[in-house]
Order: C-alpha cells, then sequence, then structure tokens
C-alpha cells in the first residue's frame, strides 16, 4: 500500500503512555520478559508495563474512536530459524497480538494479520539487540478510501 503510515510511538511518548496507563491501574502482563524481548518502560507498584502493552492501547484506542478503520497487524521475527518456521512464528505473534486486541473490545472482524517471518527486519544487525527489535508486531491503521470505491487505505 503505497499510501500506508505506520502507528509508531516514540520512546518519550510510550514512557508517558504507560505512565497513564498505570495511573489507571493498567500495566502488563506477565512479570517476566515475553518471548518477543519485549522493552519494558516503566514499574509500577511492582508491576512492570510493557511497550507492546502501551502499543496495543493506543491502537485499540484508534479503532475504538473511528468504526470504520480495521487494522492489519504484520507478525516478523528475527533471522535465526528457518523461513517455514520464522513465517509460522510470524503468524502465531499476529494471531496473538489480535487476541489481545479483541479481548479490549475490538471486532475481530475488524482485524487482518500477515505474516512477514524474518523478510521485513527494523534493524539489519546480527546480534541480539537487532534480533530483539526484530521480533515485534507492526500494526497499520487501515480507514475507507475517502474518494470512495471501497477500498481500505493506510493512515
Amino acid at each position: 500500500m503505497a499510501a500506508e503510515r505506520r502507528l509508531t510511538l516514540l520512546a518519550g511518548l510510550v514512557v508517558v503512555a504507560a505512565l497513564s496507563l498505570a495511573a489507571c491501574g493498567k500495566s502488563g502482563g506477565a512479570e517476566g520478559p515475553p518471548e518477543r524481548g519485549d522493552q519494558a518502560v516503566a514499574k509500577v507498584d511492582g508491576k512492570t508495563v510493557w511497550a507492546s502493552d502501551v502499543k496495543r492501547e493506543a491502537v485499540a484506542q484508534a479503532l475504538s474512536s473511528d468504526p470504520s478503520a480495521k487494522l492489519l497487524i504484520e507478525g516478523n521475527c528475527d533471522e535465526r530459524g528457518t523461513e517455514e518456521y520464522n513465517r509460522s512464528l510470524g503468524d502465531r505473534r499476529a494471531l496473538a497480538a489480535r487476541k489481545e486486541l479483541v479481548k479490549m473490545g475490538i471486532s475481530a472482524s475488524r482485524i487482518l494479520t500477515k505474516s512477514f517471518g524474518k523478510d521485513k527486519p527494523a534493524n539489519p544487525g546480527h546480534d541480539e539487540s537487532a534480533w530483539t527489535q526484530n521480533r515485534r508486531d507492526d500494526f497499520i491503521i487501515l480507514r475507507p478510501n475517502p474518494n470512495g470505491g471501497g477500498n481500505m487505505g493506510g493512515s
């Protein structure tokens, strides 16, 4: 999609959002590091607030405010593993994010998933730092084309 815009949060914004969530009594789930190498952005009342939880909250809020919008979740992996394994892992990663958004009240019919496996690295490096950044979901908000035609375009 030529006009797609990825939903991104700057590190400072993530910390502010995480602290806002913590003030509302919301925090990340498990206390150990998630398998995808997620980064903790705050620790409040002994609970860790994870960057992925903050991102999902922002995506759910954006979708809730625009009922005509849909979401594409792209699951990504690091370079290790076979092509088949990484495609499967990217798919499972995207489906897990979808499941969490459905729990937050977003209709499953509004969420599409796709796996890119190791084909779209965020960091082209070959070390643990790069691998951590590459194990991720990308969230793309799709809005109806304002010119009609029923096509969805990225925002």
